[in-house]
């Protein structure tokens, strides 16, 4: 992926290594995940300008022993349209599972 066509300010604790497949409908992407965390990406919004992928890491709600080892995942998400010239935000959340 050209360089500049990535915003990963929001990224706090990773770099992601972003790619594009089939001619660019699909976003490649490196997520996190650890332990007992799970690693999903989700497109959060498409525009003309940008692309905005969240990468969701989804930890239990109830504490259990996990293990410490940090996993990085490949992501994909699917785009409507090629991505083009458009610009790839990259957000991060945490979120718990039931």
């Amino acid at each position: 992926m050209p360089q500049g066509q990535v915003d990963a300010a929001a990224l706090h604790d990773f770099q992601a290594k972003v790619w594009t497949e089939r001619r660019g409908t699909t976003v490649g992407l490196k997520g996190k995940e650890s332990g007992c965390s799970r690693a999903n990406a989700e497109i959060a919004e498409q525009s003309a300008a940008k692309v905005v992928v969240r990468i969701v890491e989804t930890v239990p709600k109830e504490s259990r022993p996990c293990t410490m080892d940090i996993r990085y995942p490949d992501l994909v998400v699917h785009l409507v349209e090629p991505l083009a010239n458009r610009t790839v935000v990259l957000t991060q959340e945490g979120r718990q599972t039931s």
